[in-house]
């Protein structure tokens, strides 16, 4: 058996059904990191006013209010005695605060040129299915100002997390809202997200229809597959890649069972039985531990179609059940055969 291959796959659909960690937190960059603040040349402004104009300082204010603060660019940016700030011509430089003991307390990005006006969306409000992603395709205006990087924060990171390049992904159904920030603290933008309620899931082969448990505690997918069909001429051979498809997956359904000999002479279930179900709890919960299940058998019975929905909600956890292949069709090592790989030359196929 490919294990190493299952898993892998496992672990890949489990961040696209958003059960791993792909989509924890709301998705932001850490802005403090990267503050900038702009005046234009000509204009002047109390350094306690600067800072309070910024989203992102605008309660910091008190801690500088006593310091004493220096230009690193003088002929750029004065700083007069009652803390004002002159801003004599276009350029780039640093204030730094001093407390009374002349030990420098604090460091700012200051640039004198053209500031962000505003932040342009083609939408602000924008629609979801659930597991759907959407570009805000936010710029900032005009595009010539000195500073146009973007900061974007989601009010309610368990409906929909945003990217630091402004992708929204759903969650689960509900409304949230993006505000959008230029990072020179001088425009702000806000695009509402709804989420509906939906039964599919996109994902990076395509759409995938799932269900719930008959009590509804359980969000359940049916026949992921991992592999094509080891049918016909990917008999013997190993798992060949998934083929994106077109049209919804119907993974609402439980798949026939690995195909496996009964009485020697015939055999039931399917061939095409390269495919994991996947299920977790129907909560918002993120970082939910994963377990992957191989069914025993003695690799020549078993199947996959085993019940997780009770144990996932009371263990709080994701399990991915895996279909492999049983029996002469996953383990039978004969010379005819042994044309391949060396891994194919083991006899095993799963």
């Amino acid at each position: 058996m490919n294990v190493k291959k299952i898993v892998k796959c496992s672990l890949i659909l489990c961040l696209f059904l958003g059960v791993g960690t792909v989509f924890c937190g709301s998705g932001t960059v850490n802005a403090q990191e990267k503050i900038v603040y702009t005046m234009e040349k000509g204009s002047s402004r109390l350094i306690t006013k600067l800072l309070g104009s910024h989203p992102f300082t605008k309660n910091e204010t008190a801690k500088y209010r006593n310091l004493t603060w220096k230009s690193s660019k003088p002929k750029v940016v004065q700083v007069k005695a009652n803390r004002k700030l002159v801003a004599k011509k276009k350029g780039k430089l640093y204030l730094r605060g001093y407390n009374k003991k002349k030990k420098k307390v604090v460091s700012i990005r200051l640039i004198v040129g053209k500031k962000v006006k505003k932040i342009q969306v083609p939408q602000t409000q924008i629609t979801l299915p659930f597991g759907g992603y959407a570009s805000l395709q936010a710029v900032a205006q005009p595009s010539t100002a000195s500073y146009a990087k973007l900061y974007y924060e989601v009010k309610n990171p368990k409906i929909a997390t945003v990217s630091a390049k402004g992708q929204v992904t759903s969650l689960t159904a509900g409304s949230t809202q993006v505000t959008i920030y230029s990072k020179d603290g001088n425009a702000k933008k806000t695009v509402r997200i709804k989420v509906k309620e939906g039964t599919t899931r996109t994902t990076s082969k395509g759409t995938v229809q799932w269900t719930k448990s008959s009590d509804a505690s359980t969000l359940i997918w049916y026949g992921i597959p991992y592999g094509q069909s080891t049918a016909g001429t990917n008999r013997w051979k190993a798992p060949q890649p998934v083929i994106p498809w077109s049209d919804t997956l119907n993974a609402a359904v439980p798949k026939s069972g690995a195909a496996c000999y009964g009485d020697g002479e015939n055999y039931n279930g399917t061939e095409d039985c390269l495919y994991v179900n996947v299920y977790r709890p129907n909560t918002t919960e993120q970082n939910l531990p994963v377990m992957v299940y191989l069914h025993g058998g003695g690799n020549a019975a078993g199947t996959a179609n085993i019940d997780f929905s009770k144990f996932v909600t009371t263990a709080k956890t994701v399990v991915v059940s895996v279909e492999y292949r049983l029996g002469a069709f996953g383990y039978l090592s004969h010379p005819a055969l042994q044309t391949g790989t060396a891994e194919e030359n083991s006899g095993n196929f799963t």
